[in-house]
């Protein structure tokens, strides 16, 4: 069976490390971007059985990377990541079908929950 990856995005490399450090204890492949433009060049790469995006980076912001992924893989799974919620930006990526906004910080273990949750998940919107 073909592992599964998962995208992770966000210029904070210190959670990247940690959040990598979670996936790859748990089998999963970590697969890494530090803006939105580097997240979208690498789901065309890989095409990751989820992603976690954060909301606010340098480059392409992670709205904007999320309306990029899903133009062209609209089954992508996808859960935004923010410190700062944007409530109003925040609907139009769940109306989009986005699966979750997961406000920083949190435990390990919900992390864990979503990952286990959402990884074989099909989105259909």
């Amino acid at each position: 069976m073909e592992k599964q990856n998962i995208l992770l995005v966000d210029d904070d490399a210190d959670l990247l490390k940690v959040m990598s450090e979670v996936i790859t204890t748990l089998g999963y492949g970590a697969i890494l971007a530090s803006n939105g433009q580097e997240a979208v060049l690498q789901f065309e790469k890989h095409i990751p059985n989820l992603v976690f995006m954060d909301v606010k980076m340098p480059i392409l912001d992670g709205f904007d990377a999320f309306f990029r992924i899903r133009s062209k893989f609209p089954n992508a799974n996808i859960i935004m990541m923010t410190g700062f919620a944007d409530h109003a930006r925040w609907k139009e990526v769940k109306s989009a079908c986005a699966i979750y906004l997961l406000e920083k910080p949190w435990p390990t273990e919900f992390l864990s929950e979503l990952i286990r949750r959402h990884v074989t998940t099909k989105v259909s919107c």
